[in-house]
C-alpha cells in the first residue's frame, strides 16, 4: 500500500472536512483538528492510502494525537509514516485500528505508556436531572485562573498526567474565545462544576471536558452543568455529543440518565 502524505493545512482541512460532513457525529473530533490547524502552533500532518482519501491518519499540532479513521487494512506503511513524525504523543480512533497501529509502532521502538478506553455518546432528547441548589452561568475571562486549575486536574484524572505539549493556560485561553464554558454555582455564588461546549460543526457540537472537584461530587453539580451545556447546544439546533472514559462508571451513569446513548467505542493510547 502506498501512502499520500501532506503537511499543507489547506489540503488537510479539505481532507478531514469530507468525513466530518458525511458523519459529523462519529467524526466530531475532526472539528478540533480543523481548529488546531488554524492555531498559532499548528503543525499539521496527514496520511491516507494513495487511492482512498477517505481513510485518514491526521494530527493538527505536534502535541495532539494522531487521529485515525476506520478503513485501514495495512499498518506497516502507516506505522513507518507515523513514527517519522516524532514526537508521537498519542493515537486516537476506533479500537481495532488504534490497537493494530500501536502494536506496529511498538515494533519501531515507540512503547505505549497509557490507554484510555472511551465511548462516544449522542443525545436526541434531554431528560432533565434534579436541580441542585444554585444556578448555571457562562464563564468569563475573570474565571480563567479557576478553569486552568480545573483543566489541569481533569488532565491528571483522565490521563494520569498533563499530556506532553499540553499547557492548560494556553488551552483555556484559546477555548474561552472559541468555545463556551458553563459553570454551576452554588447558592453563595461559588463555582462547583464546569462543562465546556464546542462550536457547532455540520450540525453537531461536542461537550467536554466536564469536571467537578472531588470534594463537591455526588451532589448533582456535574449533571446540572452538563444538562445546561446540552441545552445550549440544542438551542443552536445542533446534536450534542460527548466522550466518556469507560473506566469512570459514575460519569457514564450520569450521561445515560440525561438521555445520552452510545454510538461507538474508541481508544486513546499515549506514548512517552
Amino acid at each position: 500500500m502506498r501512502l499520500n502524505t501532506t503537511t499543507d493545512p489547506a489540503v488537510i482541512t479539505a481532507l478531514v472536512e469530507a468525513p466530518l460532513a458525511a458523519d459529523p457525529v462519529r467524526n466530531t473530533v475532526f472539528s478540533s483538528v480543523i481548529a488546531g490547524l488554524a492555531s498559532p502552533d499548528a503543525d499539521g500532518w496527514c496520511a491516507h492510502p494513495e487511492r482512498d482519501p477517505s481513510v485518514l491518519a491526521v494530527r493538527s499540532q505536534r502535541h495532539t494525537p494522531v487521529v485515525v479513521t476506520a478503513g485501514w487494512g495495512e499498518f506497516e506503511p502507516l506505522a513507518d509514516a507515523v513514527a517519522a513524525q516524532r514526537p508521537v504523543t498519542a493515537l486516537g480512533g476506533p479500537v481495532p485500528v488504534v490497537e493494530a497501529l500501536a502494536a506496529a509502532l511498538e515494533a519501531r521502538g515507540l512503547s505505549a505508556t497509557s490507554r484510555v478506553d472511551e465511548r462516544l455518546f449522542r443525545l436526541d432528547d434531554l431528560t432533565e436531572p434534579p436541580a441542585p441548589a444554585g444556578t448555571a452561568r457562562v464563564a468569563t475571562l475573570k474565571d480563567r485562573e479557576l478553569l486552568v486549575e480545573w483543566f489541569g486536574a481533569f488532565e491528571l484524572e483522565a490521563f494520569g498526567a498533563v499530556r506532553p505539549g499540553v499547557d492548560p493556560a494556553t488551552v483555556i485561553e484559546r477555548a474561552l474565545h472559541r468555545s463556551r464554558f458553563w459553570l454551576w454555582t452554588d447558592a453563595g455564588g461559588s463555582a462547583c462544576a464546569m462543562a465546556a461546549r464546542h462550536p457547532v460543526a455540520f450540525g453537531v457540537a461536542r461537550i467536554g471536558p466536564v469536571y467537578t472537584p472531588p470534594g463537591l461530587r455526588g451532589r448533582g453539580y456535574g449533571s446540572a452543568v452538563t444538562a445546561e451545556a446540552t441545552r445550549d447546544v440544542r438551542g443552536d439546533a445542533a446534536v450534542p455529543v460527548l466522550y466518556t472514559d469507560l473506566a469512570n462508571a459514575t460519569s457514564n451513569k450520569i450521561y445515560l440518565q440525561l438521555g445520552y446513548y452510545p454510538v461507538e467505542d474508541r481508544a486513546h493510547v499515549g506514548f512517552s
